[in-house]
């Protein structure tokens, strides 16, 4: 299965070692890729444990599993990141921003959400010294319905994108 975040990566070798904890983001493109993998599989606790830590105080598991079961989330762009290095965030510049277009489906349409996103990089923990990038918050840029899609109509999602045999909505993500 290739990844969902649009990579054309298989999950296996892409976002899902990230989720599993077997690696770490490597910068905050990688750890939205990976959240937006998460959302799109349904894991809530990875999109939790990935907030920074004051703001994952005001996040609550059963909201992101509520708000993840709501939707199906079908294609990722990401649009630009900043520039970035370690030494930046020692010197206390501003954040790392990654800007994406996230689609999802809901009762056959299709919406939008634009988001500018921030990341920092802290201690997962107080026993940890070593650092890694969490999400810290955003700023949506637009979030809207873009289309209604019928069951004849090709499938909007990133997997169907790339193929030569392209699926109808009714034989792809329609539930």
């Amino acid at each position: 299965m290739l990844c969902p975040c649009g990579s054309n990566t298989l999950y296996a070798n892409c976002c899902l070692p990230i989720i599993n904890g077997k690696q770490q983001a490597k910068s905050p493109e990688h750890l939205m890729r990976s959240r937006y993998s998460a959302y799109a599989m349904k894991n809530a606790q990875y999109i939790l444990d990935t907030y920074a830590k004051t703001p994952r105080l005001d996040q609550s598991i059963i909201e992101i599993e509520s708000a993840g079961n709501s939707c199906q989330w079908i294609k990722l762009n990401i649009r630009q990141c900043s520039k970035w290095d370690d030494s930046a965030q020692e010197i206390n510049t501003s954040l790392p921003t990654v800007e994406f277009d996230a689609f999802y489906l809901t009762d056959n349409k299709v919406y939008q959400l634009s988001e500018k996103s921030r990341f920092i990089k802290e201690a997962k923990n107080d026993q940890s010294t070593q650092e890694q990038w969490f999400y810290l918050d955003g700023d949506i840029i637009k979030h809207s319905e873009i289309e209604t899609i019928k069951r004849n109509d090709l499938c909007p999602c990133q997997k169907n994108q790339n193929k030569n045999n392209k699926k109808k909505f009714k034989n792809c993500c329609s539930n």
